[in-house]
């Protein structure tokens, strides 16, 4: 359901939104238009326990 051009606004205005605003990215694909909203939260450097485990325990050592 596509929103209304009032529903848009409403959501422009937004305190909240007016934060984020600068994060979101407005996409067009497939002739659809959608925003994305990315951030990283984490960053893993060192895996080799997490590669051991799937070693031993998903592929059978």
């Amino acid at each position: 359901m596509e929103k209304t051009d009032k529903e848009e606004t409403d959501v422009e205005e937004n305190e909240t939104f007016k934060k984020i605003e600068a994060h979101i990215q407005e996409i067009e694909q497939y002739g659809v238009r959608y925003r994305s909203l990315y951030t990283q939260i984490a960053y893993w450097r060192k895996t080799n326990q997490i590669h051991r485990w799937f070693v031993e325990f998903v592929q059978d050592g």
